[in-house]
């Protein structure tokens, strides 16, 4: 038997996340993180709430699936200057906490080692992987 029953609508499935963000719950910060980067379950769409909360989960120890995102935003620009340099640096705190989209975003780029630069090839593969990060 569930020690809390089953949200009935999407305002009350919130609250009960919400309420776990407040205690620190880093998954449940992580989940506000992606739904405030969609505008998912009545949040409105806001990538720099959604980045805060992420940053905010990997720092609770939430390190891979939160730092897959960071890192996707600063490739994407999603809320913040495009920057290829800090999205490495994320997947590679992605990649040393287990989370393997981290890893294969980090193979793709680093095929190129000459340069890091943004070619059609590559930014397909990675915008493939973007999509997986923010489940619906």
């Amino acid at each position: 038997m569930l020690r809390t029953p089953l949200p009935e609508s999407d305002g009350n499935y919130i609250e009960q996340i919400m309420k776990r963000a407040e205690v620190n719950d880093a998954k449940a910060i992580y989940a506000l993180g992606i739904y405030y980067s969609k505008g998912k379950h009545g949040l409105p769409q806001d990538w720099a709430k959604a980045l805060e909360l992420f940053h905010k989960a990997a720092d609770l120890g939430y390190i891979g699936l939160s730092c897959l995102c960071i890192g996707n935003a600063y490739y994407n620009g999603h809320g913040v200057q495009r920057d290829m340099k800090k999205a490495l640096h994320y997947w590679e705190k992605g990649a040393m906490g287990g989370e393997t989209q981290s890893r294969r975003n980090l193979g793709i780029l680093l095929e190129d080692t000459a340069t890091i630069k943004t070619v059609d090839f590559i930014e397909i593969k990675i915008c493939v992987f973007t999509f997986w990060c923010y489940p619906t």
